[in-house]
């Protein structure tokens, strides 16, 4: 994809060679903010930044090396039920 071998890695956020990924439903301890997910976007896209706001935006490291293809399972959270 474009963009993805730029100065920073959309995957991990740090520098291209760091290929380090964040394990599936990993919780992850950044802070992102609106401008990180235009960055991102705009990576994902292969177009330039639009402004210095969204050139020195982090990019967000929310993706995987490869798809999770497994089906989607729901869990209903379970309340006690009213007497």
């Amino acid at each position: 994809m474009p963009g993805l071998g730029g100065p920073t890695s959309m995957r991990t956020g740090r520098g291209a060679g760091d290929q380090r990924l964040q394990p599936p439903g990993a919780l992850i301890h950044k802070f992102h903010n609106t401008v990180s997910m235009i960055r991102t976007i705009e990576m994902l896209l292969g177009i330039p930044p639009m402004n210095q706001l969204d050139a020195s935006a982090v990019p967000m490291d929310i993706f995987q090396e490869s798809p999770d293809l497994a089906p989607y399972r729901p869990s209903c959270p379970r309340l006690p039920r009213a007497t």
